[in-house]
């Protein structure tokens, strides 16, 4: 039987595919991996719905598969846009609803197609840790500016070609943010157990792996389901070896997290194992955080962003914005564009537009912002960011150099 596997989604998605990929291959020696979708007898993607643009790229993606498979293929539709907007997936697909936390469904899947009672568990977070190779082209370039901003935050900071091992350390988060379906996804939190996710990390270093990325709803979560904290795993993980060269990338980190935990942060941070770290803002406007149930102010995110680049300038920072929140109005605008201004310096930004998801509570707010505003404002916003970086990675250069640190690590 030939299986073809893929996804539109992010590394997550590719991790979850990567893991079903695994499972299928390794319940029978008859079961083999195709490339070509027209070819399969088993087609199995999963579906991303985070945004709207992202939840249209799927939808089209489906319909693309539907087209090339043989009359006596199968197709499952897996992942985050069953869980995110259900309606929406069942006027384009038929089957059944499966989220990416019901690994279960694969068992009776396995069952069928090799006419067998019985198959291994799957009722864990999963452990793969490459994405899949195979992941499907959305069909349309970026835009100049998206390409641009692709080309700079890859530029003379780091090697965007040192493999990464990816270690997923768990499922959900702890907040109810308005905008958010992805509590709708993954609910509560369930973290992988600390001696697991050491035991994976070990192997990555094993395998010559030199840069890991932790991957989580909000890694600031990681614990609180078992009695531990996220600062309780990377104190593990920063003690695993002497070897200096091994660096750690976390890029789901609530600022509320970091503000609480800043002081045993701030000991991890010195130990310069941190590459990259990704704490996501949102907004400049503190209205307008509250209306989105995000518990910080936007000074304090900005204050602990430039004292992590004084203090340790080898972290690349980078966060999340979201514009055209409803009642976001050009004030609350200009408080986020000021987010950016030096000396703060940014590796990457995502900038977000505001979707509204049926199913989660901003959809409902009054004061719905109009598409091409928001197109205005994130437009706006990428802008600024790109006319400040050649300055602003122009002069953190010259202080690491200042500060001899005269090879800035690869990875």
């Amino acid at each position: 039987m030939k299986i073809y596997v893929t996804t539109d989604g992010c590394e997550v998605g590719q991790l979850y595919s990567k893991y079903v990929n695994q499972f299928f291959l390794k319940s029978n020696s008859e079961i083999i991996n195709t490339s070509d979708a027209t070819k399969a007898d088993l087609l199995i993607f999963y579906a991303c719905g985070l945004t709207e643009k992202q939840e249209e790229k799927s939808i089209r993606l489906i319909a693309a598969l539907k087209s090339k498979m043989k009359p006596s293929a199968r197709f499952v539709v897996w992942g985050c846009l069953s869980k995110q907007n259900p309606e929406s997936l069942k006027k384009n697909f038929d089957g059944p609803l499966i989220g990416p936390s019901d690994m279960y469904a694969f068992e009776e899947i396995l069952k069928q197609a090799l006419n067998v009672t019985k198959c291994s568990s799957t009722l864990e977070i999963p452990d793969a840790n490459l994405p899949i190779t195979e992941k499907l082209d959305s069909g349309t370039s970026p835009n100049k500016l998206s390409y641009l901003r692709y080309v700079l935050s890859r530029a003379i900071f780091f090697n965007s070609q040192t493999p990464t091992f990816y270690v997923r350390v768990a499922e959900g988060c702890t907040a109810h943010c308005t905008y958010c379906s992805e509590h709708l996804v993954w609910g509560k939190v369930k973290s992988k157990p600390i001696e697991k996710v050491i035991s994976e990390f070990k192997d990555g270093l094993q395998k010559g792996y030199r840069l890991f990325e932790l991957c989580a709803e909000d890694f600031g979560a990681y614990g609180v389901d078992i009695g531990l904290n996220a600062c309780d795993l990377l104190k593990r993980l920063i003690d695993l070896s002497d070897d200096a060269n091994y660096r750690i990338i976390i890029c789901e980190l609530s600022p509320g997290y970091l503000k609480n935990m800043f002081a045993n942060f701030d000991k991890i941070f010195a130990s310069e194992k941190i590459s990259r770290l990704g704490v996501q803002v949102e907004s400049g406007s503190n209205r307008i955080l509250k209306l989105m149930g995000r518990q910080y102010k936007a000074a304090e995110w900005r204050n602990m962003m430039l004292y992590i680049n004084r203090k340790y300038p080898r972290i690349n920072l980078a966060t999340h914005f979201m514009v055209g929140f409803p009642t976001e109005t050009e004030e609350d605008f200009k408080a986020t564009m000021r987010l950016l201004n030096f000396p703060l310096f940014l590796k990457n930004v995502t900038i977000y537009k505001f979707s509204a998801n049926p199913h989660v509570p901003a959809a409902k707010l009054s004061g719905q912002i109009p598409k091409r505003v928001i197109e205005m404002r994130a437009e706006k916003l990428q802008r600024k960011f790109l006319s400040s970086y050649p300055l602003n990675m122009t002069i953190r250069y010259s202080y690491l150099l200042a500060k001899n640190h005269h090879e800035y690590p690869s990875i």
